[in-house]
């Protein structure tokens, strides 16, 4: 329940004085109920209390479903823990970033807040402890799903160009087989007529050669008739001088 400004948090006044070496030692993201011993719970709560003046347990906080990220309250999607340690490892400040823009620090393992970070600027009664805190805080977590989501997009655009392409040229030997059956249609039409064709001529030369055939026939037949007419009346006169 300890706020910032209710704390006697020692402040330098030589803002010579050296910059403590610290960095940052681990980081908690996503952060779980289970991951929390109590006094990081309280923590979280003191946090969430700060940011828009909710009571709230640390289980209702990191319960929190995807709807209410627009009320001044912390959702899980936008929180990480980072713990800062100084040069030996040793953890010196709990900080809870989260929201895009915002944070609380505390000294490590305790519930007193020593800065907080207010619309990305960090705020700090101590000169030299805003100083070394103040590059370790750097990106503030961004929420989580939409970066997945910006992460994704080429690729499913990707996969959609790549099926348009394919839709292309499926369309494109379907034309090419489509064309090519029409091409062959037409051939094997002209063959049929071009055999036809053939087929009558033949007709037509048979059909003239029966007919001379006949007509010579008919012509030799007639020939042999007259023949015969002109020897019959030879023969009679024939007889009729011998008797």
């Amino acid at each position: 329940m300890t706020d910032l400004d209710d704390q006697a948090t020692p402040s330098s006044s030589d803002s010579d004085a050296p910059t403590p070496d610290l960095r940052v030692g681990a980081v908690l993201d996503p952060v779980t109920l289970d991951a929390l011993d109590d006094v990081r719970r309280r923590q979280l709560e003191i946090a969430n209390r700060l940011y828009g003046g909710a009571e709230e347990t640390a289980e209702e906080i990191l319960g929190r479903g995807p709807d209410g990220q627009e009320d001044e309250r912390i959702h899980p999607r936008f929180l990480e823990l980072r713990t800062i340690v100084d040069a030996d490892g040793t953890p010196r400040y709990d900080a809870w970033l989260y929201m895009v823009d915002s944070g609380s620090i505390f000294e490590a393992g305790t519930e007193t807040v020593v800065a907080e970070v207010i619309q990305f600027g960090l705020e700090c009664d101590d000169e030299v402890l805003e100083r070394a805190l103040d590059p370790l805080l750097g990106k503030l977590p961004q929420p989580k799903t939409e970066v997945t989501a910006k992460s994704e997009e080429p690729a499913a655009k990707k996969t959609a160009a790549a099926a348009k392409k394919t839709a292309k040229k499926k369309t494109a030997k379907k034309k090419k087989t489509s064309a090519k059956k029409k091409t062959s249609a037409k051939k094997t039409g002209a063959k049929k007529k071009t055999g036809k064709k053939k087929t009558a001529k033949k007709s037509a030369v048979k059909k003239k050669t029966a007919a001379k055939k006949k007509t010579g026939a008919k012509k030799k037949t007639g020939a042999k008739k007259k023949t015969a007419v002109k020897k019959q009346p030879a023969a009679r006169k024939k007889r009729a001088a011998k008797k």
